[in-house]
């Protein structure tokens, strides 16, 4: 007596591999096993959702908003965002009689609001919650008051290598590197590794590590010295300043003068290598040097501002950056204390 075992049908040859797609929009591959059937692996770069679907999502400070999945499974507005919060942020008080605590970034959680709170010095004093006096840190020491190190008159030049030692002991921690030397940059910016002498304000094209407070074409040969067109730099224990004060840009041209400071903290308070940036701006009135196309200061590639980690990727830019709202840098804030923008750096990124 023979018995018939059952008639199996085959789906495919054993060992093919095919692409599939799978989940919300992703990919993946099928494999036919020994027995001739397929067997999907594993589903990646899968979208938010399914084609289609609506659903309500949290939008702005507490309010939300009605959405829509794409055919390529993205989430997008099918209406405004409504029934925000309106947050309103502490009053500024004084810490001290230099410091002021200010409080921005508002965001909102179960309909209350919180903010990040920033203690800054004044350029001046704090009196009644309010800084008097300049933007920029003016006790340095020196002539002006922004210390006594120069960086030589001219274009696209730099300061030699600034030892970071005494201010950033074991070492300043930039995307997951660690630098004991800074270079300040005549073109409004400080490099890491090695001086950069581009004016180009291309932040995605830096070739080293980076950040720029102003970085623009420029040119400190023209007049006023010693009572402008000055780059300068200070360090101790806590802290680098570079200072670019009254200065004017390419060729040779100072009839408008832009005014600026980066300061760079170590806090190591927080972890080793952490620091935060400081970028204040008390005179913007040119974006451009003659040879990125400006017509006396204005028009043409504008500057820049910001952060790059100089892998051409890693690139973080202030409001503004390229264009003429550049010039709104000395009249706006993220931390609340108009012309002062602040950022923090953790674990070499920022935040």
């Amino acid at each position: 007596m023979f018995e018939l075992g059952a008639c199996v049908m085959r789906e495919c040859v054993s060992g093919a591999v095919e692409p599939i797609t799978c989940g919300m929009c992703g990919t993946g591959v099928r494999t036919c096993d020994s027995l001739g059937r397929w067997q999907e692996g594993p589903c990646s770069g899968e979208g938010e959702c399914m084609p289609g679907a609506t659903s309500i999502e949290p939008c702005g400070l507490c309010g939300s908003q009605p959405t829509l999945c794409s055919a390529t499974c993205g989430l997008e507005a099918s209406a405004a965002c409504g029934g925000e919060t309106t947050c309103t942020p502490p009053p500024s008080t004084c810490v001290d009689a230099t410091t002021i605590r200010t409080h921005a970034n508002a965001t909102c959680s179960a309909g209350v609001c919180s903010y990040t709170t920033f203690d800054v010095t004044c350029g001046g004093s704090c009196s009644g919650g309010i800084c008097t006096g300049p933007v920029m840190l003016r006790t340095l020491g020196g002539p002006l008051g922004f210390g006594s190190a120069l960086v030589a008159i001219g274009d696209d030049n730099s300061s030699a290598a600034i030892p970071l030692a005494g201010t950033f002991p074991g070492g300043l921690d930039f995307y997951g590197a660690s630098y004991t030397t800074a270079f300040v940059n005549n073109n409004g910016n400080v490099s890491f590794g090695a001086a950069m002498g581009a004016y180009a304000p291309l932040l995605s094209s830096a070739v080293s590590p980076v950040v720029a407070a102003w970085w623009g074409d420029v040119d400190t040969r023209g007049a006023g010295r010693p009572g402008r067109n000055n780059v300068q730099w200070y360090t101790d224990g806590s802290r680098l300043v570079a200072t670019w004060h009254l200065v004017g840009f390419f060729n040779s041209d100072d009839a408008l003068q832009n005014s600026f400071q980066l300061i760079l903290t170590h806090r190591s308070d927080v972890s080793a290598g952490d620091f935060d940036v400081e970028l204040r701006y008390e005179q913007c009135q040119w974006t451009t040097g003659d040879a990125s196309g400006g017509t006396r200061g204005l028009g043409g590639m504008s500057a820049s501002a910001g952060i790059s980690s100089g892998n051409g990727v890693d690139v973080f830019e202030l409001p503004g950056s390229r264009t003429m709202a550049i010039l709104d840098l000395c009249a706006t804030s993220n931390v609340g204390l108009r012309g002062v923008w602040r950022y923090r750096m953790r674990d070499g990124r920022p935040m």
